[in-house]
């Protein structure tokens, strides 16, 4: 079963031609959301680069994910 970042994440390249360049807004468990871009490290871990602060979280940590911006 894919978790709720990949899917979001494969959605998003399939659906823009992104080039890899989409800022995701991720609502977090404990209700916090960041900015920033994804890369999946793998194995569910993934790290957010956004606001010139690097966040690392797991899949299991995500309630909510939406595109905030997306830069050719």
């Amino acid at each position: 079963m894919v978790d709720i970042v990949t899917a979001a994440t494969i959605h998003g390249s399939q659906n823009f031609d992104t080039n890899g360049n989409t800022k995701w807004t991720i609502t977090f468990t404990n209700n916090e959301s960041r900015k920033g871009q994804v890369v999946s490290l793998g194995n569910g871990t993934f790290m957010l680069n956004g606001d010139q602060r690097v966040y690392y979280f797991s899949a299991e940590q995500v309630v909510y994910m939406t595109i905030s911006d997306v830069q050719a």
